[in-house]
């Protein structure tokens, strides 16, 4: 009901006090283009999902994304790129490893980070599901890639989780890249979170570890789809 306070001798150096609200826990944002369980090859030839890929039901295979986006070839890839991802959960690597073998990709190490002694288990299918995508996308656009580091909290809020795993990954310098491609807009998560998180990726920034976030469907400021710094 009152704006948090600090005792002074740590006021200095306190940037944000976060997690004291009841802002959501999970946010996913992924959208299926098909019915779950539903058979891909059964799309309709006249669907609007029939969308010229060569990919099961016609959607785009992992080399297809990579030829639209103009990606080099398996041989001109980097092979010691890590990419660190951000997640609220964990995932099957059953579900990882049939689609690398659907789309014939080579099955780099995907490894759980924990993040607050989160221990990994599957608490929502789809969160898992969520998760499962982006590991899938980031093996699909570069198959050469050295490693995935999947850090999970899924025990806080989205606020308390995404600045956490952005201080671990600076902290842990092992990453490349780190990519979060889901989360609340901003401004749902309120000043305080944002001048906290400005402060991680500014040290994320200094050690040279790319950050990329996703833009949602409408831009940076869509009110209850995905986020964009």
């Amino acid at each position: 009901a009152v704006t948090p306070t600090v005792p002074t001798d740590i006021a200095g150096k306190t940037s944000a006090v976060i997690g004291l609200t009841d802002g959501k826990k999970y946010t996913p944002y992924l959208q299926m283009g098909k019915v779950m369980g539903k058979n891909p090859s059964d799309t309709p030839a006249n669907s609007s999902a029939n969308i010229g890929g060569t990919g099961p039901g016609s959607y785009y295979s992992a080399a297809d994304l990579r030829t639209i986006y103009s990606i080099p070839t398996f041989g001109h890839l980097d092979h010691q790129t890590v990419i660190a991802l951000f997640e609220q959960g964990g995932f099957f690597k059953s579900d990882v490893e049939t689609y690398l073998n659907r789309m014939k990709l080579p099955h780099p190490p995907v490894t759980f980070v924990s993040v607050d002694k989160y221990n990994g288990s599957v608490d929502s299918l789809q969160v898992e599901l969520e998760a499962v995508v982006d590991i899938d996308m980031v093996i699909a656009i570069n198959p050469a890639i050295q490693e995935v580091l999947v850090y999970e909290d899924g025990i806080d809020t989205f606020p308390v989780a995404l600045l956490d795993t952005l201080n671990q990954v600076a902290d842990d310098k092992k990453a490349q890249v780190l990519s979060i491609s889901y989360g609340q807009d901003e401004g749902y998560e309120g000043k305080a979170a944002i001048k906290a998180e400005n402060t991680a990726l500014v040290q994320l920034a200094a050690e040279g570890i790319t950050v990329t976030v996703s833009s949602g469907d409408s831009g940076a400021y869509e009110i209850g789809r995905a986020s964009c710094r």
